[in-house]
């Protein structure tokens, strides 16, 4: 089954413009004011993480690993949390 959703080609253009804004000021943001972290690109992290890794620098490599560890855990909880609420509205469709 297919369902096509029909809208302007701008108005596409013009939402992905507007989160590519947001998304690149955020992580613009956060990263001068959070010491070189970023907030939304975990390979951006990852990335520095290894930077550091290479040149031996290990509390560096630490604070890295703080917001990774967090994006993890909220990928995780996330999941779990569509699953049970799949579950649920999967249970209650069998009811009626």
């Amino acid at each position: 089954m297919s369902i096509n959703k029909e809208y302007q080609v701008f108005e596409g253009l013009r939402i992905a413009t507007a989160l590519t804004f947001i998304s690149g000021y955020l992580n613009a943001f956060t990263y001068v004011t959070q010491g070189g972290r970023f907030a939304g690109i975990q390979s951006g992290n990852i990335i520095m993480l290894s930077y550091y890794l290479a040149k031996g620098e290990i509390s560096q490599v630490f604070s890295f690993l703080n917001p990774i560890f967090f994006f993890v855990l909220g990928q995780f909880i996330v999941y779990l949390l569509k699953r049970k609420l799949k579950k649920k509205s999967v249970d209650m469709a069998f009811l009626q």
